[in-house]
């Protein structure tokens, strides 16, 4: 116990990663015995409880369509983003919004994470998040060893100027992250970004009602792109792959490589689509703005 707790909480295993693993070993010592290299699997039915696991009724929801509505409209948003030149609240929900990743996975990227990859079907150029930890940046970590994955950037993004705005970034040569204006504390590069969203923003756009008794926060938008892709039911093993998850399969997350983008982006990036109750598409359009003006 007493080297346990020697251990910072940030860097101690969760529950979810020591079963993974227990899952993984389990698989292959029912591999083994099979063989007959083992007499028996030590790790069946083993399993770790978490005494703080909470209800399945106490977890956050998604946000509904008409939520996204209120909480992108562009007189707000824009308002409290951009009006405020504080362009990682701009960024950072949106991206979430439109990758359903984990938001210290997005807040923690360098200019050199954004990189283009070309698609083994068609040949296909796909620009693309690099999540990975790295040993020379040791503030940047990811939560799982599932996590580490190369992730197509969405259509909406593009369109709404991000691979311009990274480029305009780069002219400084002494910038070395994506949302530098983000300071780090013990859990990440993502307290602020969560601050200004739960506490003020959902409030100043009457989403606070909801979210308390929804009890949606920040990480809810990738809760809603996890149900989005369900609902439109693609297969969970590229969900599980998008979204960073184990594939609960000893092949697929050990000896299986990774989904080509071109794969990943067909199956879950560009079905991330929301659309009103009436069926149309949510107009994201209006979020655009000039970055050459802005980034001067």
């Amino acid at each position: 116990m007493s080297e346990k707790n020697q251990i910072r909480a940030e860097d101690r295993l969760d529950v979810n990663t020591i079963n993974e693993t227990i899952g993984f070993l389990s698989s292959f010592f029912k591999w083994t015995t099979s063989n007959g290299y083992s007499e028996k699997n030590l790790f069946q039915g083993v399993k770790i409880r978490d005494s703080q696991k909470k209800h399945s009724r106490d977890y956050r929801p998604r946000y509904s369509e008409k939520q996204i509505s209120k909480l992108f409209n562009a007189k707000d948003f824009l308002e409290n983003t951009i009006g405020r030149k504080n362009y990682a609240f701009y960024w950072v929900p949106l991206i979430c919004l439109f990758s359903g990743a984990r938001v210290n996975e997005i807040c923690s990227l360098y200019l050199d994470n954004i990189i283009q990859r070309q698609g083994k079907n068609t040949g296909a150029r796909f620009q693309c998040f690099n999540l990975v930890e790295e040993p020379d940046r040791p503030q940047k970590r990811l939560k799982t060893l599932s996590s580490r994955r190369i992730l197509p950037i969405h259509d909406t993004l593009i369109e709404l100027g991000f691979i311009e705005f990274v480029k305009l970034l780069r002219r400084d040569k002494n910038r070395e992250r994506l949302f530098e204006e983000l300071k780090y504390t013990s859990s990440g590069y993502a307290n602020s970004v969560q601050k200004f969203w739960n506490e003020r923003y959902s409030k100043r756009v009457n989403v606070s009602e909801d979210s308390q008794r929804n009890r949606t926060t920040f990480h809810s938008l990738r809760h809603t792109v996890t149900d989005l892709l369900k609902q439109a039911n693609v297969d969970t093993k590229f969900i599980n792959e998008h979204q960073g998850h184990s594939q609960k399969n000893i092949d697929l997350d050990r000896y299986g490589k990774a989904y080509d983008v071109e794969i990943l982006y067909e199956n879950c990036t560009k079905r991330i689509v929301y659309e009103s109750s009436r069926g149309r598409k949510i107009d994201f359009s209006g979020l655009k703005v000039d970055w050459k003006r802005f980034l001067k």
